[in-house]
């Protein structure tokens, strides 16, 4: 991770996203980066959110510039953690790249690489991610944006 220098390799925090569903805006499929344990299954657009929340917890990649706020302590359930993806059971229907830089404002900043058309996109916050998803598995669709 962090070097002697305190560097960090460029690309460290990126996040591959697999999306092998996506119905009425949920969003399924499955992560992989090299900051996780193997592929994680995600099985809901809020369980990827928190699944990645989480990670840049644990790492600090960004570090937070507040602290979250909840009504209860955290306490993670029963049965959730790691879970690991059967591969090659799910057809990706688009591929793309997430590399969040900021955890500002209480929401995160960064950029969206769709792999699979070579653009990129910048955003402001968790909403305008969730947009830009949102446009790109419904482009062609005939969906509403």
């Amino acid at each position: 991770m962090a070097t002697q220098t305190g560097f960090i390799s460029r690309g460290h925090n990126v996040v591959t996203l697999r999306v092998t569903s996506y119905h009425e805006r949920c969003l399924k499929g499955i992560l992989s980066g090299p900051l996780l344990d193997g592929e994680q299954v995600f099985r809901s657009t809020i369980d990827l959110l928190c699944q990645l929340e989480s990670l840049m917890d644990q790492t600090k990649l960004p570090q937070r510039n507040e602290e979250a706020r909840v009504f209860r302590p955290a306490v993670q359930p029963a049965g959730a953690g790691n879970r690991t993806a059967a591969a090659g059971k799910a057809t990706v229907i688009a591929c793309f790249q997430l590399s969040v830089m900021f955890r500002q404002n209480a929401t995160w900043q960064g950029s969206l690489f769709w792999a699979d058309q070579g653009m990129e996109a910048y955003f402001r916050s968790v909403l305008e991610l969730l947009n830009l998803l949102h446009n790109a598995l419904s482009a062609g669709k005939g969906e509403d944006t």
